[in-house]
């Protein structure tokens, strides 16, 4: 994950957590054995040599990432040059929305669609497929990517190409097992919008889960008797 994606936003894992609602009852049933008679709709912060739960974290960064260089101000501010396709492109946009008010749909965008293909010319750009709208509107043609990379890269020099700091606590696991290393990450309670590190299957869990109540002293589904 690179410093880009992170400035617009932060994916929490590597492997989709798709069998949510059946991971989540696992996960409440950990809860209910660790904090008995809490509600648990997200999950009560806990830590032993085993596992740990920290529920969603709500707050700000913890690491400076979202204050550096006032809130990435270079990042922000920076444009295409005035010579770029985009500059042309933006133009032609503005002009086409204003026609659509007088003049048939189908022949505005029959007349956008000549225009555009002269912009390509003009920059330099080939069309990409058999389309000239596919990408149209982010097509570049000055060196706005390579101004952004040199930036990016002095962010790395101190937050790693990671963006925030390990120990942020906007990366912080919500469920950590120590064992084997195995996390997940959820957008505000479990399991929303998770994310796995480990690609591992809901019986898999399940044992996991089970290792996690043993070591709080707790039982499992297999120790209780019909």
């Amino acid at each position: 994950m690179e410093l880009g994606n992170i400035i617009d936003g932060n994916s929490r894992g590597e492997y989709s957590l798709n069998n949510s609602e059946a991971f989540r009852r696992e996960l409440i049933r950990l809860f209910d054995t660790y904090a008995p008679g809490q509600d648990n709709s997200y999950g009560e912060r806990f830590e032993n040599e085993t596992f740990f739960v920290f529920p969603y974290y709500w707050g700000e960064c913890t690491c400076g990432w979202e204050q550096h260089d006032n809130g990435h101000e270079r990042i922000n501010s920076t444009e295409h040059s005035n010579t770029c396709y985009q500059e042309d492109y933006w133009k032609l946009h503005e002009k086409v929305n204003a026609m659509y008010y007088k003049k048939p749909r189908d022949q505005v965008r029959e007349y956008e669609r000549k225009e555009i293909i002269k912009l390509y010319q003009k920059h330099n750009l080939e069309i990409i497929g058999d389309d000239p709208f596919t990408g149209c509107g982010v097509r570049c043609s000055c060196d706005y990517e390579e101004r952004i990379n040199a930036v990016l890269e002095e962010y790395s020099k101190e937050f790693g190409h990671n963006g925030h700091k390990p120990e942020c606590l906007l990366l912080k696991d919500n469920f950590f097992y120590k064992p084997t290393g195995f996390a997940i990450q959820w957008y505000k309670y479990p399991l929303r919008d998770a994310y796995m590190n480990q690609n591992i299957s809901l019986q898999e869990f399940r044992t996991i889960i089970d290792n996690c109540i043993k070591s709080i002293g707790g039982e499992t589904i297999s120790d209780i008797k019909p």
